[in-house]
């Protein structure tokens, strides 16, 4: 629903640009892969992507905090980065960094 961050994606491209990090992006459906322009070759940007497959390779997981999405992470065991935007997220998130199981972020100061 909520993914026309254009500007977000490309910030996480230059991020992790110069890293040994193999950085799988899903972007969803309102911004196409062709507007982020160049990209290295280790990383996989799509509008959609198996979440349970990454996740169960996967270090660090920069998500929005829903529930669905964090109570996956922590199933896995994977580290969190919470930016999250709307409703139950900003709860989720509270509730992440209470119990010391991840971090939280404002996308928009980002």
């Amino acid at each position: 629903m909520n993914t026309d961050f254009l500007d977000f994606y490309k910030t996480c491209i230059s991020a992790f640009r110069s890293t040994d990090y193999y950085v799988c992006m899903s972007i969803g459906k309102k911004c196409e892969v062709s507007q982020l322009g160049e990209f290295p070759q280790k990383y996989l940007v799509k509008s959609v992507l198996p979440q349970l497959k990454i996740l169960k390779r996967a270090n660090v997981f920069i998500t929005h905090a829903g529930f669905n999405s964090v109570n996956e992470a922590l199933y896995f065991g994977v580290s969190m980065l919470a930016l999250p935007q709307v409703n139950d997220q900003h709860k989720v998130d509270k509730r992440l960094v209470s119990m010391e199981l991840g971090m939280k972020e404002s996308i928009n100061e980002l």
